[in-house]
């Protein structure tokens, strides 16, 4: 096939706005628990202690989720770069 017939394999679903946002959501919720939890360790925490802190990660991010689901669409497209510009950041 030509270069130009070659389309990039995207991880994303191809799904709506808050569907996409939501997917974004719960993946990167499970990297930055991961992230939260490994900064403790190199703090000196046990990792009962650094466990702690991953599950309140996702704890949060599920807040996150779920109130999402209450939102407009358009509030949420707002929302969309914001998301992108943290997942960036790791």
């Amino acid at each position: 096939t030509s270069p130009d017939r070659v389309r990039p394999v995207s991880l994303e679903p191809n799904f709506g706005v808050v569907s996409r946002v939501n997917w974004k959501i719960q993946v990167h919720s499970v990297d930055e628990a991961a992230w939260r939890a490994l900064e403790q360790i190199h703090k000196g925490a046990s990792l009962e202690q650094a466990f702690e802190v991953a599950l309140q990660t996702q704890a949060e991010f599920d807040v996150a989720q779920g109130l999402s689901q209450w939102l407009e669409w358009d509030c949420f497209a707002d929302l969309t770069p914001h998301v992108n510009s943290f997942a960036s950041q790791r």
